[in-house]
């Protein structure tokens, strides 16, 4: 039978999401767990998979600046082929797959003309199908995979620290138009590919920045590449006698179009933090998560869809089981570098 979390492991769980650019010692002691507990569940969390550390470049400044998120219901005797081809797709850096749905995320130069055809392949028609081509940058994307809102409302201890997190930019808005250098591609490809060359997934350590020659930690300074902790859905056990159960897309037509950064304050307001939030202009998507039992039986229940439909018409939602759910494409932005 898998043990449930304790409550040091939720707390550091908490805290890495969380992702500040501050020293290990500071984030053990604003956790407020002694020093040894909080390593020992730091080292769990990436040696069983609960955790994934990511470093990810500025995709604008790497002349991809357009971010496409993908979802679909494809006819169940089609679905294998789509996602062979979604996951060779060397601009597929995301690949969720459940039995009848897709979801992927993928990075370009521009956005393609006939997008859908080039996701599902000509001629196949999927049941549903939903594509959002966003740029790369905080109006659009305020929330990007920033699991830490959701992961404290599911533990139901303390506040998020830094949430909402967006895609990484550069501090200077006017730098993200000069392209990388030779030299800095070069140390940006070995950083990214960093993680995937460790032999043991729980000595996380050796991606810190402390562990990285000066070089690289000026990349992260300049905000040319930041480093990320993403979350497993499928891998992470249960906590409290609760275990995260679903992936929830919500996606519609905003009824004002200026009304996306209200919606997405609304949604907060009433403790509901989307780990993902793309506005494209006219549409809104966003992903949340959903545990069983949902909440404790005492704990005040906002109206969520009340707030949807304030805010949105033309509402689909879909939901994909944590337990049917596989992972194949893992945050690789080394497929791009």
């Amino acid at each position: 039978m898998e043990r449930a979390l304790t409550d040091s492991e939720a707390v550091t769980i908490r805290s890495l999401l969380a992702c500040r650019p501050i020293s290990e010692r500071e984030r053990i002691r604003e956790s407020g767990i002694p020093s040894r507990s909080f390593e020992r569940a730091r080292h769990r969390a990436y040696s069983e998979g609960w955790l994934s550390e990511r470093y990810v470049p500025c995709l604008a400044k790497l002349g991809l600046p357009t971010i496409t998120f993908a979802l679909t219901c494809p006819h169940v005797d089609q679905i294998e082929a789509i996602s062979e081809a979604w996951e060779s797709d060397r601009q597929c850096v995301l690949l969720w797959k459940w039995p009848e749905l897709l979801f992927g995320v993928f990075v370009s130069k521009e956005t393609p003309s006939n997008l859908e055809d080039k996701l599902l392949g000509s001629g196949v028609e999927a049941v549903r199908m939903t594509i959002f081509a966003a740029e790369a940058r905080m109006a659009q994307i305020p929330a990007y995979f920033d699991f830490e809102g959701c992961w404290s409302r599911f533990i139901t201890h303390g506040g998020s620290e830094v949430y909402p997190h967006s895609v990484p930019m550069v501090s200077d808005e006017r730098d993200t138009a000069q392209p990388y250098t030779e030299g800095e591609l070069a140390k940006i490809r070995a950083l990214i590919r960093r993680p995937f060359e460790l032999p043991d997934p729980g000595r996380h350590l050796q991606t810190s920045p402390r562990f990285l020659p000066l070089s690289s930690r000026r990349l992260l300074s300049k905000g040319l590449v930041e480093k990320r902790v993403f979350l497993d859905l499928a891998k992470v056990p249960a906590y409290s006698g609760r275990k995260i159960a679903e992936t929830v897309f919500v996606h519609g037509k905003l009824k004002d179009a200026k009304s996306a950064d209200r919606y997405l304050q609304r949604l907060i307001t009433i403790g509901v933090k989307p780990f993902l939030f793309v506005a494209d202009g006219q549409r809104v998507l966003h992903c949340t998560l959903v545990s069983t039992p949902v909440l404790p039986w005492n704990a005040p229940r906002p109206n969520v869809m009340g707030s949807v439909q304030e805010f949105l018409q033309d509402i689909d939602v879909l939901r994909g089981p944590v337990g049917l759910m596989s992972v194949t494409v893992n945050h690789r932005y080394d497929r791009l570098v």
